[in-house]
């Protein structure tokens, strides 16, 4: 009987195309919680969905709208990941050292979407670390992130950090692992 219940969470686990081991996060106040399907910013409830499949991790929601791949080993500028109706580009990699922006963690790498260039997530090492977002909408953060990462990024912050919605919780929610186990 125990066999047999292990067998069965191991299938369910391999087969499984869910995120991954972090349910609950939090950036800069903007809470995700994939157990309740919820996201909560801007003076609301939104919903989020488990988008992923076997090959790529995806959420759907207002802030949350993201796919990535379950192994990040070889990711370059340019390319593409799709998950049902969401779809996201890898729009710039750190040439150097994460030293020279403190707030990060290990190489850095821009993620985002044209028909959503009002907000970008950014990766330290293999963690969801950062969003940045506009408000208003009215910012192509998108393409500053293309051009010239970070720095094109800060340039277009009126108020310093007013974007910026740093990981506050332990983990982030979409781990982005340079291999697979």
């Amino acid at each position: 009987m125990i066999a047999q219940l292990a067998l069965a969470i191991t299938i369910l686990t391999v087969q499984s195309p869910t995120v991954g081991g972090v349910q609950i996060a939090n950036y800069g106040g903007v809470p995700v919680d994939l157990e309740l399907g919820k996201e909560r910013a801007e003076g609301g409830n939104w919903a989020v969905d488990d988008c992923s499949t076997i090959a790529v991790q995806c959420l759907s929601g207002y802030y949350y709208r993201l796919a990535m791949p379950r192994n990040c080993t070889g990711i370059r500028v340019g390319d593409v990941f799709k998950g049902g109706t969401v779809q996201t580009e890898v729009l710039w990699k750190s040439p150097r050292d994460a030293a020279n922006f403190p707030l990060f963690n290990g190489p850095i790498t821009i993620v985002g979407s044209a028909d959503r260039s009002w907000i970008v997530y950014v990766y330290s090492a293999t963690t969801l670390s950062a969003i940045y977002v506009d408000s208003g909408h009215s910012l192509d953060l998108y393409r500053a992130a293309k051009q010239n990462g970070l720095d094109g990024i800060k340039a277009l912050e009126t108020v310093p950090n007013r974007m910026l919605l740093p990981l506050n919780s332990f983990r982030g929610i979409m781990e982005c692992p340079l291999n697979l186990r």
